[in-house]
């Protein structure tokens, strides 16, 4: 059912995996993110081995986060909270941040999957998991980008509403303060 079970299913078996908590599975997920015939293959694998908390992941997590699929990369995110810390996700995240809030926000496409603010919230989620204070004044700087956005697209998008409410969440957890 995780591989040819309709999106419900293959969910739902995805969860199943999880729960089950086998690390003999470990193997053929990685094996299977590698052959995945679509993003969503890649992102079903790349959630169970998040959840299993597979230190074997950090393998893919390159190739995850370089992914031009904004889900995969998403969930490669995830992949640096649920791993053992690791000395070089908090820099190349706050790398990422810092694309993100030096970017154009009239032309977000520049950024690939990383535009996305789903993305974005999950980078902020890490961030605040793992970043410390120091992550404090990018994300207040990703706060003002972001009403940027709004305004260079003349709209308010109602995802940007949760990434808002993530990124003032974070920084009250970082002793950032109230936002």
């Amino acid at each position: 059912m995780l591989k040819t079970g309709r999106r419900e299913r293959s969910w739902a078996a995805a969860d199943a995996l999880i729960a089950l908590n086998d690390p003999a599975v470990v193997p053929d997920l990685l094996r299977w993110y590698d052959e995945g015939y679509t993003h969503r293959d890649r992102e079903r694998a790349v959630y169970i081995l998040g959840w299993l908390h597979a230190e074997e992941a950090r393998s893919l997590l390159p190739r995850a986060l370089a992914n031009p699929d904004h889900k995969v990369v998403g969930r490669a995110v995830d992949l640096t909270w649920q791993l053992e810390p690791d000395v070089g996700d908090v820099p190349l995240l706050m790398e990422r941040l810092e694309q993100i809030v030096n970017s154009d926000p009239g032309r977000p496409e520049a950024l690939g999957p990383w535009r996305d603010e789903w993305v974005q919230k999950r980078v902020v989620r890490a961030l605040s998991k793992r970043g410390g204070p120091g992550v404090v004044p990018l994300l207040e700087r990703l706060l003002e980008h972001v009403a940027g956005r709004a305004v260079a697209r003349g709209q308010q998008a109602v995802k940007r509403a949760k990434l808002v409410e993530s990124i003032e969440e974070a920084l009250r957890v970082l002793g950032g303060g109230a936002a």
